[in-house]
């Protein structure tokens, strides 16, 4: 840390924000949310715009930003949204109705995907130009609760790192196959090419 201390006006005089505001420092943006809407402060200029969700949202679940900060993956119970870094919707994604656990974007050369994790265990790819759909592939989460899903890209190993509560799914990024699954896992520890686990 800077040690430096510095205050934000937050955009309603009453604070009472869902979750706790989460700061990107790489893109020098706070992200925050509350019953009235969600919000992308820039810690540079203090300037906040608000994110132009749909009247009927049902709180926001999922909230992604691209490496560059100019296009963010904000999805609620039932939608998957991607938005410029104007808070205007850009496309919606088709999910069917399922719940967004967690999402990333994913790019590879001159492509570029969105990978989407829900809680019935699918794992959807997209084509983050078009919203495309380009392909699933099952993966383990939880049936009986909600735990969020958290997506870790290792291009060196051609794998793909999904860390669900106490489950970590590995996914083979050539062939899009569930690989291995480790139980009971607090995440993979690449320095050590280890898996943490308990028993």
């Amino acid at each position: 840390t800077t040690g430096k201390e510095e205050k934000f006006v937050l955009p309603l005089d009453k604070f009472e924000p869902n979750d706790a505001p989460i700061y990107f420092p790489d893109l020098n943006v706070i992200y925050y949310n509350d019953k009235a809407g969600n919000y992308l402060i820039d810690v540079e200029n203090h300037e906040v715009k608000e994110i132009d969700l749909p009247k009927d949202w049902a709180g926001t679940t999922v909230f992604e930003p691209d490496e560059t900060g100019d296009r963010w993956i904000i999805a609620d119970m039932s939608r998957v949204l991607i938005f410029n870094s104007d808070g205007e919707q850009e496309m919606e994604l088709l999910c069917g109705g399922i719940s967004a656990i967690g999402a990333t974007f994913y790019k590879q050369g001159n492509s570029e995907q969105i990978l989407v994790v829900f809680d019935d265990g699918s794992f959807y790819r997209y084509d983050a130009k078009s919203g495309d759909f380009n392909g699933k592939t099952e993966v383990e989460t939880y049936s009986d609760y909600w735990l969020d899903a958290e997506i870790s890209v290792d291009e060196e190993q051609g794998l793909i790192f999904i860390q669900t509560g106490q489950i970590t799914d590995i996914v083979d990024m050539e062939s899009w196959i569930e690989i291995s699954v480790v139980w009971n896992s607090f995440g993979y520890h690449k320095p050590t090419d280890r898996f943490l686990a308990f028993s």
